[in-house]
């Protein structure tokens, strides 16, 4: 008879394919009650095994089908054990909703779908860190979204290439350009005409320094104080929102009155070429710029002037954004390419009677669609509605007539003379700052979207200084430091961009980098060398206190990012995690134990795969780390052929010291020149172990250089502050036993004491 393979008691109410015998012939056939409906085919079976005759059924029984048995009545049928299904703590991801100005749980109108729409650049000027810490901080949710929690983001972004600033920034450019070209000598003319736009550009901004009626010589004072090139101390205007601007426009002021003063020496020197003359403009161009516009900007009838300009400043921004290593937009709109939507959108709003014409501008109702019921104006800060200075700020600097209100704003701007302009049915003109994302948005992701972000407009982040320009920023940190940075803040938190910040997230990038590396070089050791085998586990008190740890932290960093992105908490999680794996690969090796490469790669692999959801990592980078550290791919003679050729060398050196039979200290001193020389050419470090066998790192030349400088650095300081407790403690002691040689009755006697006593008993 065949035998039945029973189901193991502990899994009877989770195996998922149900064990039967089978016999191919009548003869084995007979001690089973028939179950011809759910019989299964020879398809369906597998044998379990090449001497036995049970096989596997890999489809169910059907509801009328009875267990094989020759002793089980069908009346005695057993039920199956209850299914417990496990309790779900996985928390639910919940974000910060502009419009509740709550938490709520994320949930998308399409299923696993996200419709995603982001506010893009105003490109008009260079990056600077506000935009780095808005575009980095967005492209880090984009990628949890993404990568995380595995969500099929369509991520939409635009580019604004009409707007006020644009138009003021690339006319000006064009302007001062062409002045430059004819500025061929250096003479009165040409000094007056910078004095003149320097007098326009302090009556324009510092009319409240000018118009203090507690300063009796406004004007001189202002002088004085630009030409110390220090800001002073102004008035409670300076602390006014629309003016924050003013350290920036007074560098500005300084700088062009400096120059003015310095080209009048050149002239009455007789320095007046077009050196001098281009020295004036330059160091004035701020100021000079502002004034020609002012003066000429109607004679600007090349329209490609804004769209190049435009262009230029889009494609520095992209490349600012790859070196910060964010993602590039699945859908790029920009307003120029959207002109027939945005005319058809503003269209709609007029028919349904939310809109009105005047002077061949648009202006939104404010007022006639907050009294309709089924309207709510100003949703996301309902506290500004009808905040008129706001309104006027994001009217831009170019100023249009006939609103009704204060509260209405334009939805297209009639173009003056030297504006870009398309035709409309209202007239000549361009979009309105507020209508583009509306048009964009609509028409790419339709009308629902589950997320639209965009960042804070700040004139300025806050810095301790002024504000730093993307390159100047990348010279300075790593893009990875940067992103940790902002990793270490909450997404929606305030920054200081201080020294100590970025030091911080410094100091968190080694970290991180250290244990990969060093995890790294192990898992590596171990797979050269194939481990002995002893007959005991390696899963003892240090292994589970580490998986331990791992897992609760693996779930706190889970918790965290489905809190509202919360980053800051994931990554002391993180750290906790790589301090954790560091403590258990010192004390075993210390111990001398062997190390579990499983659970150290498993770590390590977390840790890798966390940073590059976060995008501190490359997606293409290796399974353990960042690809910077690793070295590039080619033929086995170009990877191979410096490291034979250096052992090739290493083996002649040896060869030759032994032929002369040279001391033992020159063989060491040849191993310590291939540690410290020859292999670190190589991109190698070997770091020296209580064993005696070293750890092979594979790490850059200058990484090697800067880590052994830090190391020196460190144990220098440690030997001087020793050697400095050592003189003091020598001062002690010879202050100590210069005392001791004092009689007893010329104790307290000193200078000191006989500020305190003035007799002394001569017992």
């Amino acid at each position: 008879m065949v035998s039945f393979l029973p189901q193991p008691p502990l899994l009877r109410n989770r195996v998922i394919a149900l064990f039967l015998p089978f016999a191919p012939t009548t003869a084995h056939a007979a001690p089973f009650t028939p179950v011809a409906a759910a019989t299964p085919t020879a398809a369906h079976l597998r044998p379990l095994g090449p001497s036995r005759r049970e096989f596997c059924a890999v489809a169910p029984l059907s509801a009328g089908s009875l267990l094989p048995t020759d002793k089980m009545a069908a009346s005695n049928k057993r039920p199956a054990p209850e299914w417990l299904t496990p309790s779900d703590l996985k928390p639910k991801l919940v974000v910060s909703n502009s419009l509740t100005h709550s938490k709520v749980e994320f949930v998308p109108a399409n299923g696993n779908h996200v419709g995603w729409y982001s506010c893009g650049p105003t490109v008009y000027d260079a990056s600077h860190l506000g935009h780095a810490r808005t575009y980095v901080s967005l492209d880090i949710l984009r990628r949890i979204m993404e990568d995380y929690f595995n969500y099929d983001v369509t991520y939409v972004m635009n580019i604004t290439d009409i707007d006020d600033k644009i138009i003021l920034a690339a006319r000006r450019k064009y302007l001062f350009e062409q002045q430059l070209k004819q500025a061929t000598q250096l003479t009165e003319g040409v000094i007056a005409e910078v004095k003149e736009s320097f007098e326009s550009y302090i009556a324009s901004h510092f009319e409240g320094w000018l118009t203090d009626k507690s300063r009796k010589n406004a004007k001189a004072d202002l002088l004085k104080a630009l030409a110390g090139k220090s800001v002073p101390r102004f008035s409670e205007w300076q602390a006014a929102q629309e003016n924050l601007k003013l350290p920036m426009r007074f560098k500005s002021a300084s700088r062009t009155l400096d120059a003015i003063q310095t080209a009048e020496k050149n002239l009455k020197s007789g320095t007046t070429g077009p050196e001098a003359a281009e020295a004036l403009l330059f160091e004035a161009k701020d100021v000079f710029a502002e004034y020609l516009d002012a003066a000429r900007k109607g004679s600007v009838t090349d329209h490609t002037i804004f769209r190049d300009f435009a262009s230029y400043w889009e494609n520095e921004y992209f490349k600012d954004m790859d070196a910060l290593n964010v993602r590039r937009p699945d859908v790029l709109t920009r307003v120029s390419e959207y002109i027939p939507e945005i005319i058809q959108f503003v269209s709609r709003i007029i028919e349904n009677g939310y809109a009105y014409e005047s002077e061949g501008s648009v202006y939104f109702n404010s007022l006639k669609f907050d009294q309709d019921p089924s309207h709510y104006y100003a949703k996301l800060e309902p506290s500004s509605a009808f905040n008129f200075k706001l309104v006027e700020e994001g009217e831009g600097e170019i100023k249009v007539s006939g609103r009704k209100s204060k509260s209405d704003f334009a939805l297209w701007k009639a173009s003056k003379a030297g504006e870009p302009e398309w035709d409309s049915p209202w007239g000549k003109g361009r979009p309105g700052w507020h209508i583009e994302c509306s048009a964009m948005a609509s028409d790419v992701i339709g009308q629902k979207l589950d997320i639209h972000a965009g960042g804070i407009d700040l004139a300025f982040p806050h810095h301790d200084n002024e504000i730093a320009q993307s390159e100047e920023i990348l010279e300075k940190y790593t893009p990875a430091q940067i992103r940790i940075l902002f990793l270490l803040n909450h997404w929606n938190a305030v920054i200081d961009f201080k020294e100590s910040s970025f030091q911080a997230a410094r100091v968190f990038e080694s970290s991180i980098n250290n244990f990969l590396l060093n995890a790294r070089s192990i898992i590596q050791e171990t797979r050269a060398t194939p481990v002995a085998f002893t007959g005991r586990h390696n899963f003892n008190k240090a292994e589970k206190t580490l998986l331990a740890l791992f897992e609760e932290k693996q779930s706190e960093v889970h918790a965290a990012l489905s809190d509202n992105f919360d980053t800051s908490a994931a990554m002391l999680c993180l750290r906790d995690i790589i301090t954790g794996a560091n403590t258990y690969i010192q004390t075993v090796a210390s111990e001398k134990g062997r190390i579990s490469v499983d659970l150290v790669s498993k770590v390590a692999k977390y840790i890798t795969k966390m940073m590059k959801v976060f995008g501190v990592f490359r997606e293409s980078g290796p399974e353990f780390g960042d690809a910077s550290a690793q070295g590039t791919g080619g033929s086995v003679e170009d990877v191979a052929g410096p490291y034979v050729r250096l052992l090739s060398a290493f083996r002649d050196r040896v060869r030759e010291l032994v032929r002369n039979r040279a001391d033992l200290g020159e063989f060491l001193a040849a191993s310590d020149r291939l540690r410290d020389e020859d292999l670190v050419n190589l991109n190698v470090r070997l770091d020296d172990r209580d064993d005696g066998k070293a750890l092979v790192m594979f790490v850059d030349k200058e990484t090697i250089l800067r880590q052994r400088a830090e190391r020196e650095a460190a144990r220098a300081a440690a030997v001087a502050e020793k050697e400095e407790r050592r003189r003091q403690e020598q001062a002690k002691q010879a202050e100590r036993d210069a005392k001791a040689k004092i009689p007893p009755a010329e104790l307290f006697k000193d200078e000191e004491s006989r500020k305190l006593y003035s007799q002394w008993d001569e017992k």
